[in-house]
């Protein structure tokens, strides 16, 4: 969250608004949550970020599957630190919306009966099975019973941390209503960063802007922080007997993953090479893996708008929360009206991340072992 307005300090990339009417993160399946946790050891392809990057062939496509915020998105910048330009210094995750796996067996991978699935069976790659069990001494299930335990990119990156100078967001808010919230402007008489007990009857359609008590800030200073993590121990898993189920041409049938094992069924081959069709993410593993990577010394941040977020709360004390929407003049039409008992404002930093925290160098692999995975269990 938003740090209290007079903390003088942000490091998040933006103000965590659960507005109702945007929030589109679904579960990844049953396991869902434990695996994306787990994989925040997956290499990154891009820059050393421990990703899962989606697409076919080295250096990643669109989307991973990212260390930073849990969720797997899809169209990332694959820029670590670069943050874009926010409330408070460069996050260490790409920004991008959520990519939503379909549950059961993805469908580019077709079951080829009771618990099997088809995989690509293509000279020189071999059924594999990713399993999320960090720390566990044989992580493999007995169906893939070899486990072969390389180093992984520890991922991370370097985060742009804004200072607001000469000024504050603190205050309060204005509303504004009617058709398309074109109403005049109303106080709204909220105090940042505390439970204001305000009763108000907000239907919809409305919109919040910031009014700072004082002057916004005028000036910003960055500093970088690394966040870069070492390399580390991985583990997939090998050995798997091709099953007499009935599969396409160029295809293999194996058993896939169960709930318990909660893992990726996966393709492995030698070295740094492109994914075959039907394999939508891909990582790497090195015998050895040497860490050339550092943050370069310097960003920067600019004055922004203020912003931040507003929540109200059904009951007087800000406890039971009904919904949380940007301060940012939007005109909201949808969703749950924002009438309620108590609020509660976060007002932006007003300083954001004009050039972001740089990573430099790169990790350097021996022994490559390239990972291809679908999303089927």
């Amino acid at each position: 969250m938003l740090g209290g307005p007079d903390d003088g300090t942000q490091t998040r990339s933006s103000p965590e608004v659960r507005d109702d009417a945007r929030v589109a993160r679904v579960g990844v399946r049953v396991f869902g949550l434990a695996l994306v946790a787990t994989l925040a050891g997956a290499c990154n392809l891009l820059n050393g970020s421990a990703d899962l990057a989606v697409g076919d062939g080295p250096g990643g496509g669109g989307g991973v599957l990212r260390d930073g915020g849990g969720a797997i998105d899809a169209g990332g910048s694959g820029q670590d630190g670069s943050g874009g330009k926010n409330d408070g210094g460069g996050d260490t995750s790409d920004a991008g919306p959520d990519f939503v796996p379909d549950s059961g067996i993805d469908p580019q991978l077709t079951s080829c009966g009771t618990n099997l699935i088809c995989l690509p069976d293509v000279a020189g790659w071999t059924p594999a099975l990713y399993v999320p069990a960090a720390g566990q001494k044989n992580p493999c299930p007995t169906t893939y019973p070899q486990a072969n335990t390389l180093q992984q990119s520890g991922g991370g990156g370097c985060t742009c941390t804004c200072s607001a100078k000469n000024g504050s967001c603190a205050g309060s808010v204005t509303t504004k209503s009617g058709a398309a919230c074109g109403g005049a402007a109303t106080d709204f008489a909220v105090a940042s960063g505390q439970c204001s007990p305000v009763v108000a009857e907000l239907p919809l359609p409305v919109s919040f802007t910031a009014k700072p008590l004082g002057t916004p800030p005028s000036a910003c200073e960055a500093s970088v922080t690394s966040q870069l993590n070492p390399p580390h121990a991985g583990t997939y898993c090998t050995g798997a007997v091709p099953s007499a189920g009935m599969c396409a041409a160029g295809e293999v049938c194996v058993t896939k993953p169960s709930l318990f094992t909660g893992g990726f069924a996966c393709i492995v081959h030698d070295g740094d090479i492109a994914c075959p069709p039907k394999m939508l993410f891909r990582m790497q593993y090195g015998t050895t893996i040497t860490d050339g990577r550092s943050c370069g010394t310097t960003c920067s941040c600019a004055p922004e708008p203020c912003a931040g977020s507003i929540e109200a709360f059904s009951d007087g004390a800000c406890a039971t929360s009904v919904r949380s929407v940007s301060v940012d003049g939007t005109c909201i039409i949808a969703g749950a009206a924002m009438s309620g008992s108590s609020y509660k404002y976060t007002p932006s930093l007003g300083c954001g991340v004009s050039t972001p925290a740089q990573v430099l160098g790169s990790e350097t692999y021996t022994g490559t072992k390239t990972l291809c995975c679908g999303i089927g269990f």
